[in-house]
C-alpha cells in the first residue's frame, strides 16, 4: 500500500519538472528544474559537439541526439516549439558540426512544412 501512495507521489511531483534547451551562436544550454529551482544544466561549446543525429521517436515524434567528443549525449525530444530542431540544424551548419537525417525523419520533416 505504501509503495502505491509513494508511486502516485512521485508522479505528481514530476509534473513540477521543466525541461529547458537553448541555443546561443556557439553554445547549446540544457536546463533541468523542479519548481523553478536549478536542479541540473550542462552547458556545451560548439567545439565539444561531435555531430547531431535528427531520427524519429515513434511514428509522428521528432528527436535529436547531440553526440559530444567527451560526456553523456544529450536527447532533444518533445520541446515546443518544433523549429527548435530547425534552429540546431543551422546551429550545426553555423558551426560546421556533422549533421545526419535518416530517412523517416527527412519524410517527417517534409510533412511539418
Amino acid at each position: 500500500m505504501t509503495l502505491v501512495v509513494l508511486l502516485a507521489l512521485f508522479c505528481v511531483l514530476l509534473l513540477f519538472v521543466k525541461y529547458e534547451f537553448e541555443i546561443d551562436e556557439q553554445t547549446l544550454r540544457y536546463r533541468i528544474k523542479f519548481l523553478n529551482f536549478l536542479m541540473y544544466e550542462k552547458q556545451v561549446n560548439a567545439q565539444d559537439v561531435q555531430a547531431i543525429h535528427f531520427k524519429c521517436a515513434g511514428w509522428t515524434t521528432q528527436l535529436a541526439i547531440v553526440k559530444l567528443h567527451k560526456g553523456w549525449n544529450i536527447r532533444i525530444m518533445l520541446f515546443s516549439p518544433l523549429e527548435v530542431f530547425y534552429q540546431l540544424k543551422m546551429y550545426a551548419k553555423r558551426n560546421n558540426i556533422e549533421m545526419s537525417r535518416t530517412k523517416d525523419y527527412k519524410t517527417l520533416e517534409k510533412m511539418a512544412l
